[in-house]
């Protein structure tokens, strides 16, 4: 049984990145009861300044003011959970939260980009409703506190895999997404709608990343753009075999989502890839060609880029940078808690807090290494290039997240 307010869903986004910032800031602004569940400094920054939208670089955003917490300290009971954190974030961390913070009458919507998450976190959580999600727009961290949409589009699909599941709570759903300015749908065939969904974010992730380049090279006529539409094509003769049938022709509606896009833009995998993070790539790219082997279809050019990819991260990239020689590192050594002496590459570099830090991965048989990052204190005065460890582990975590979330992960 619901214990809403009165009249009024009570809402909790976990993850307040592009898609849960974007959906957060909208509901907020339409006076709705939501809570965003965030941490570090963006977390910091909300409470202290709202949430700010910002359209462009230079735009420095409206804000609204909006309820926001870690997940420690919320003790709320909502109706509503979007969790719209990555795919790779989703750990028993987010399980246990939901399980605690729950009633009976709950519905959690996952807004993922990747396909099936919601039959998966339902097996995980038996005793709520977990539909089924997605989301188009094109957002990200600018900044702590300040999320930069880039275009108009913000639409969120939701709905129930089994037809009996179906809740009225749903509908309110619905009409509340549409109030705060979000196209709601609330969908009849959910399996066919977040696959359509899945056939633009993994096609433009892909491509993106075999030609590293963001959605205006996609837009030119070319190979490139050629490339993005086979890959799509590919998705929909996978659908065919699993029984789905699109009601549009996803080829030109992809193109379509594609060509109204900012040209700057670029799949939150692609981001996570060159800044060398923790990326989507498995789902959004490895497991279209296990669909395809399961349903036994030939889809050569996904194949293509994946094989490429693979051998890629089995070169220690991760899809990110050429380590192949093409490109050079700034190395240097340290020695671990064991007494061995390691060889670490600078992969990354940020200033916080009036310090200057560098991100390192560890460097074996002259490869870097795709597991594992390492935060340092960094000194240059000329052509001296001195490191050091910050022994302190509340300071490291808290340099750590800073880092995270100046680069745009959640």
């Amino acid at each position: 049984m619901s214990e809403k307010t009165e009249g009024q869903l009570k809402y909790c986004i976990i993850g307040a990145g592009g898609t849960g910032g974007s959906i957060a800031f909208a509901m907020a602004d339409a006076g709705k009861d939501v809570a965003v569940i965030a941490r570090g400094r963006h977390l910091e920054a909300m409470r202290s300044g709202g949430l700010h939208l910002a359209v462009s670089e230079k735009d420095p955003g409206r804000a609204v003011s909006v309820k926001a917490f870690d997940m420690e300290s919320y003790d709320d009971r909502p109706d509503v959970i979007f969790v719209c954190v990555k795919g790779y974030s989703l750990d028993e961390t987010v399980y246990d939260f939901i399980r605690r913070v729950s009633h009976s009458g709950t519905v959690v919507i996952p807004i993922l980009n990747i396909y099936g998450t919601g039959g998966r976190m339902q097996e995980k959580l038996p005793d709520l409703l977990v539909t089924d999600g997605c989301i188009y727009v094109a957002a990200e961290i600018r900044e702590p506190g300040v999320i930069l949409k880039k275009g108009d589009i913000l639409r969120v699909v939701y709905g129930v895999r089994n037809p009996d599941e179906a809740r009225p709570v749903l509908d309110e759903v619905r009409d509340d997404l549409e109030e705060s300015g979000i196209r709601g749908i609330y969908s009849d065939d959910i399996r066919r709608d977040a696959l359509q969904k899945f056939s633009y974010v993994s096609p433009a992730a892909a491509c993106g990343l075999c030609y590293d380049v963001c959605a205006g090279a996609m837009q030119e006529k070319g190979e490139i753009r050629d490339t993005f539409t086979t890959l799509v094509h590919e998705i929909d003769l996978i659908a065919y075999e699993m029984g789905i049938r699109f009601k549009v022709d996803i080829v030109q509606t992809n193109l379509s989502i594609l060509d109204n896009l900012n040209p700057d833009s670029s799949t939150s995998m692609q981001r996570d890839i060159w800044a060398g993070k923790n990326s989507e790539i498995d789902g959004l790219l490895f497991e279209v060609v296990r669909l395809a082997d399961r349903y036994g279809v030939s889809v050569p050019t996904y194949r293509r880029i994946a094989a490429m990819m693979r051998e890629k991260m089995s070169e220690g990239d991760k899809g990110g940078a050429d380590t192949s020689g093409s490109q050079s590192y700034v190395t240097f050594f340290t020695t671990t808690r064991t007494g061995e002496q390691v060889e670490m590459a600078v992969v990354d570099e940020f200033d916080y807090d009036r310090g200057h830090y560098v991100v390192a991965a560890l460097v074996k048989n002259d490869t870097i290494l795709s597991e594992g990052r390492y935060i340092y204190r960094c000194y240059i005065k000329g052509d001296d290039f001195r490191t050091e460890k910050i022994a302190d582990s509340s300071e490291y975590e808290r340099i750590a997240q800073a880092y995270l979330e100046m680069s745009g992960q959640e």
